[in-house]
């Protein structure tokens, strides 16, 4: 029962967020999932390069504080180790979390 009523009051919740909402093309940027799960509930596309992306708060913080466009399109791909994906962030590599 609790959770039929919580999911009827996300769904409405979500519903009227998605009235309000006026930009529907954004580019979020978050430092884990909860970035995606924002996207998802209110029925925006994955517009962003965090997405499945897992960042130390650290390095989070320093790439953020000189974002813009050019940077974002900036990131290379690489396969790190034992085939795992990863952001290469200047000289630092980041770990895509799958």
């Amino acid at each position: 029962m609790l959770v039929k009523l919580r999911e009827f009051f996300r769904t409405a919740y979500n519903f009227f967020n998605r009235i309000r909402l006026k930009n529907t093309d954004v580019t979020l940027i978050a430092s884990n999932c909860n970035g995606c799960c924002i996207l998802h509930d209110l029925g925006l596309k994955f517009n962003s390069p965090f997405v499945n992306l897992w960042v130390e708060p650290s390095d989070f913080i320093r790439r953020e504080r000189g974002v813009d466009s050019q940077t974002l399109a900036s990131f290379r791909s690489a396969l790190v180790g034992a085939c795992l994906p990863q952001t290469l962030l200047g000289t630092r590599a980041i770990s895509w979390n799958l």
